[in-house]
């Protein structure tokens, strides 16, 4: 399935929660993850059979997401 996931300013994904994704593409805002950050048009993958920091969204951000639902 595909969809827009918007994330509020200071919201976060925890480490090892259920996602809501499995792969997203950020169209706009930044993601942060173990200290690196993403900004738009860069893309996040997540393996479903491994563990994953949080993502953590400082100013907002708006990802068009692929789920496996």
């Amino acid at each position: 399935m595909l969809r827009v996931l918007r994330f509020a300013p200071g919201a976060e994904i925890a480490g090892r929660a259920d996602l809501p994704l499995y792969a997203a593409l950020l169209v706009e805002g930044r993601a942060a993850i173990e200290g690196e950050t993403l900004a738009a048009w860069d893309f996040i993958r997540v393996s479903g059979t491994t563990g994953y920091a949080p993502i953590r969204f400082p100013n907002g951000a708006t990802l068009l997401a692929v789920s496996m639902q």
